[in-house]
C-alpha cells in the first residue's frame, strides 16, 4: 500500500477480521507493513520499520463471514513500537511526522523523466512476459502510475506480502 493508492484485500484469518470489525468501529484505518523475512512461518516475523496507513472505502462482507476490503492510502509512517496483541492481530505505535506531505494530492514525481521510467518499464515488463495496458499506465499521473506497477510486478515475497496491523487512534 502506498499514500493515494487502492489496495483491494480478501480478509479471511479470524484475528484480521477482527481487525477491519475493530477498525471499523473506529475511524477505519489499518497500516500495512511488510514482513522482513518469510522464512519463520512458526512465529511473529520482524516487519520493515516503514508502513502505510489505508482508510477502508469499501467493505463486503460474504455469506461466509469472510470480507472483502479496499484500502485507499493516506500515509506512511515510522513503527515506533509495537502494542499487545488485540484479538490475534498486531498493533502498532507510529509517528507519521517524516511522512507529512504524503496526504498531498500533488504528483509526487512531477519532475521525473516519465520517458525514461517509461521505458524502463517496458524493458521490465518484456523481460518478465508481463502484459501490461502501456498506454493506458503512460497515461496516468505518474504517482499512480507508480502505485499500480508497484502493485502488478511479482516481486519476491519480502516484497509482495503483506502483513496489517490496526493503528489506535491517537
Amino acid at each position: 500500500l502506498l499514500p493515494h493508492g487502492q489496495l483491494p484485500l480478501h480478509i479471511f484469518e479470524p484475528r484480521y477480521l477482527a481487525m477491519v470489525e475493530d477498525s471499523l468501529a473506529g475511524d477505519g484505518v489499518i497500516a500495512m507493513i511488510q514482513p522482513l523475512d518469510l522464512a519463520d512461518e512458526g512465529s511473529e516475523p520482524d516487519l520493515y520499520s516503514i508502513g502505510c496507513a489505508g482508510r477502508i472505502t469499501e467493505d463486503s462482507e460474504l455469506e461466509d463471514g469472510r470480507r472483502l476490503i479496499t484500502l485507499a492510502g493516506l500515509c506512511r509512517f515510522d513503527v515506533t513500537g509495537e502494542l499487545p496483541l488485540l484479538h490475534g492481530y498486531r498493533r502498532a505505535n507510529a509517528d507519521y511526522a517524516p511522512y507529512v506531505g504524503d496526504d498531498t494530492a500533488a504528483d509526487i514525481a512531477s519532475d521525473a523523466d516519465v520517458d525514461a521510467v517509461f521505458a524502463a518499464l517496458q524493458t521490465y515488463f518484456t523481460q518478465r512476459g508481463i502484459e501490461a495496458y502501456a498506454q493506458m499506465l503512460r497515461d496516468l499521473p505518474t504517482e499512480r502510475m507508480v502505485n499500480q506497477v508497484a502493485m502488478m510486478c511479482p516481486f519476491k515475497p519480502p516484497e509482495n506480502v503483506r502483513k496489517a496491523a490496526f493503528l489506535p487512534a491517537g
